[in-house]
């Protein structure tokens, strides 16, 4: 959904591949964004005893947050999954569940990117993780075309 930021090098992906990245909102140090600007507008590891970065400027998410962030997301899609499977069989029955399996779980991603991504908010995965999709140039909450482009994608 966004580039995974930069490496242990300090090295930026390139900006204009996305327009949205992911950012860290908190870090563990408690230093807003967990990141220190370099020279040059490059972002480095904060190191203990640096002073805070401003409160609108944010690092990069590492790699590790983007897979653990994923990994929650996939779980709540499993849980969502799970009750809508519930729900149809229900209401209409096991074959209907048999005959619309990829329906019922289209239906699922598309409640929960619907509840999450298309209305602005963090998923469960991001917020778990600390971690917040933004604008890569203006660092705010992305355009709902940007936002329905991601959830289509």
């Amino acid at each position: 959904r966004a580039p995974a930021g930069p490496g242990p090098s300090g090295a930026n992906p390139p900006s204009s591949s996305a327009p949205v990245r992911v950012v860290v909102v908190r870090g563990d140090d408690g230093q807003a964004g967990g990141h220190a600007h370099a020279a040059g507008g490059e972002h480095a590891p904060a190191q203990r005893g640096e002073g805070h970065e401003p409160a609108a400027t944010f690092g990069w998410a590492w790699q590790p947050e983007l897979v653990r962030s994923r990994q929650k997301d996939e779980y709540y899609q499993r849980a969502l999954l799970s009750s809508v499977t519930d729900s149809l069989q229900a209401a209409a029955g096991p074959r209907a569940v048999g005959a619309l399996k990829k329906e019922a779980a289209l239906a699922a991603e598309l409640l929960y990117a619907g509840a999450t991504t298309l209305s602005g908010q963090q998923t469960l995965g991001e917020e778990y993780c600390d971690i917040r999709q933004v604008h890569a140039h203006a660092e705010q909450v992305p355009a709902v075309t940007t936002r329905v482009a991601l959830v289509l994608w």
